[in-house]
């Protein structure tokens, strides 16, 4: 279920001479602007965003119930949306982990080989524009060099990080018209974005 993202140096960031080009295709970068290479300490992320099935398992122990009649209507296996910053941050204490910063998960994204990233490119292709999230684990041959998949196709994920007050997202989600692992997304922590889930981290 988790993978080791090795302690190093990754590449994050968009540069600002495609800052312009991204943002003309619809880019958003608060916390990213300024392509650099950054050090990481090793961590453990989960290989997929946390499923339906499983969001309702942390709801009836935590004692409360689902308020979102949409999620009642999708497999189990799907990637839960509708999710807030507080609310995926309580499930990641819940299960002893936390939200990555915006800068691990772009890492563990991102990786350090570029076939991976032309892998996900290519997958890309056919994971945009869709009306629901592809179900979690159903295309292994589309995950990055550290093993994760839905980076493509999934949800927006949640991040720890805030600015100026609001959470950042990062990811490709279904609904997503192109492929970036650098585009960020910002609401306030109680939001509840349609196409918002997260994946978590354990130390």
């Amino acid at each position: 279920m988790f993978t080791r993202i090795p302690s190093g140096y990754y590449k994050v960031g968009i540069s600002v001479s495609a800052l312009s080009e991204h943002e003309t295709l619809g880019g958003r970068f608060y916390t990213n602007v300024g392509e650099r290479r950054v050090f990481v300490r090793s961590f453990r992320i989960r290989k997929h965003p946390v499923t339906v099935g499983e969001y309702f398992q942390f709801l009836e122990a935590i004692g409360s119930s689902n308020d979102d009649p949409e999620l009642e209507e999708m497999s189990h296996e799907k990637p839960v949306t509708g999710v807030s910053q507080l609310m995926a941050m309580r499930y990641s204490a819940w299960t002893s982990g936390r939200l990555p910063t915006a800068i691990e998960w772009e890492a563990a994204a991102r990786g350090t080989r570029d076939d991976s990233l032309t892998r996900l490119g290519t997958f890309a292709e056919e994971c945009l524009n869709l009306e629901t999230p592809i179900t979690v684990g159903s295309r292994p041959e589309c995950r990055n060099q550290f093993g994760l998949q839905e980076l493509v196709g999934g949800v927006l994920e949640w991040c720890s990080d805030r600015y100026e007050g609001k959470g950042i997202l990062k990811g490709t989600p279904f609904n997503s018209s192109s492929f970036s692992l650098t585009d960020e997304v910002a609401y306030y922590p109680k939001t509840r974005p349609f196409n918002a889930g997260f994946r978590y981290v354990l130390d």
